[in-house]
């Protein structure tokens, strides 16, 4: 019935009118309405239904209507506000609307010029439907396509250690081990009880829940990928590496322990062990079990007197010394010489001078760059300002490398530093 009146409805503005009275709704609700939609009495007619305006006919003739006549004013007064209410908000969701559109034809714009930009062919990644990044990427025809060659066909994966030979395992996993001697002596010692007794299970047999395991190889880089390559096999439900008699494979016994062997001549290796050694006599040092107590005690009390006293009120240089974990700071004035560092020092240790001085160990200062060691016999009587300790220097001990020991190095003290501080010493 609706539509029919919707197509018969006439241009002018009363006839509009007369159709929605015609309707049962009140004129001047239905002047309000057209107002509000325009001039659409389709939308009119919504406005009216979802307020509940229809009127009955016979009740605006009805004699009870002139008692209730403040009752329908303020009807119509709410039905008028709510009119004005609904029209703003259709208009600002419009606004809204209309934004929104923009902005999203912007984003894709963007999305669109990035994916061509960053070599994705012009296909565009679509979200899932709970806003996390997609795991595929929709193409113009609608296909899937995930692999890393059509994103980047220019960039090819490295092969996985798995998927390499055995050799080449070997090979990358005891390179990788270098920086942990003790996790190569472990392995080296293991391997070549294997190579000598192949028919002892106990040797081809890796408890990873044992101290010695988890001090030596636990989550050591190519501890763990270097015996799955010598065919040892992970005990399901157990935490045991087994090697069954059948997977001995003699060769790679023979590329594994060469491996190791070669290993061991490494810089890094050599490094590492001493840092181990240094670590152990620093700790009997402290402990006074390198000579007799009463011993250590004479001689360290006979370093400490030939100390200056320390300046008083923050005054000086402020030294700062590592020996081992542990750290130690005095104060200095800047015309103490490095001799006074030197009985401060065996004042902790009466060992570590005489090592400086053989350069079993070296003395370095950490605010130079490059950190090379201080020639402690050569500036013996410098000043600190002249080493360039002044106003501060960070000392630490350290095991000396086989160049310092033999004297190949030349560089003894690193680039100027310091107030007054001398020059490179060659």
């Amino acid at each position: 019935m609706f539509k029919k009146l919707f197509k018969s409805e006439a241009s002018s503005r009363n006839n509009k009118v007369d159709i929605l009275t015609s309707m049962g709704f009140n004129r001047n609700l239905a002047e309000s309405a057209l107002v509000a939609s325009n001039g659409n009495v389709e939308e009119a007619t919504n406005i009216l239904l979802s307020q509940g305006s229809l009127i009955d006919a016979s009740a605006t003739s009805s004699p009870l209507s002139s008692t209730n006549n403040g009752q329908m004013e303020s009807e119509e007064e709410e039905l008028q506000r709510a009119i004005r209410e609904s029209q703003i908000s259709a208009s600002d969701h419009k606004a809204r609307s209309a934004a929104a559109a923009k902005a999203g034809e912007a984003a894709m714009k963007r999305a669109t010029n990035a994916t061509r930009t960053f070599g994705t062919g012009g296909k565009v990644l679509i979200p899932n439907s709970k806003g996390k990044a997609p795991s595929s990427i929709l193409s113009d025809g609608g296909k899937k396509s995930s692999s890393l060659s059509t994103l980047h066909p220019n960039v090819k994966m490295p092969t996985k250690m798995k998927d390499k030979s055995k050799e080449e395992q070997i090979l990358r996993c005891t390179s990788r081990l270098a920086p942990y001697p003790l996790g190569v002596d472990t392995l080296l010692k293991a391997f070549i009880m294997i190579r000598d007794h192949p028919n002892d299970d106990k040797y081809r047999k890796i408890n990873k829940d044992t101290a010695g395991y988890q001090n030596a190889l636990h989550e050591k880089p190519g501890a763990l990928d270097l015996l799955k390559a010598m065919h040892f096999e992970e005990r399901y439900g157990t935490s045991h590496l087994i090697l069954n008699k059948s997977m001995i494979d003699r060769a790679l016994l023979y590329l594994a322990i060469s491996a190791l062997e070669q290993v061991r001549l490494t810089d890094e290796y050599l490094s590492a062990k001493a840092k181990i050694e240094f670590d152990k006599e620093i700790k009997r040092i402290k402990d006074g079990s390198s000579v007799s107590e009463e011993e250590e005690i004479v001689k360290r009390a006979s370093y400490i007197s030939k100390c200056p006293s320390e300046p008083f009120d923050g005054a000086g240089a402020l030294m700062q010394l590592s020996i081992g974990d542990e750290k130690i700071m005095r104060r200095f004035d800047g015309d103490d010489i490095v001799q006074d560092v030197l009985n401060w020092i065996g004042g902790h240790g009466s060992v570590i001078p005489e090592k400086i001085l053989s350069r079993e160990w070296c003395l370095v200062d950490l605010n130079r760059y490059p950190i090379v060691p201080i020639d402690v016999e050569k500036n013996l009587s410098k000043t600190l300002q002249y080493v360039g300790c002044w106003p501060s220097g960070r000392l630490e001990i350290r095991p000396s490398t086989n160049d310092w020991k033999s004297g190949n190095i030349t560089k003894a003290i690193g680039d100027s530093r310091g107030l007054g501080a001398s020059p490179m010493m060659e």
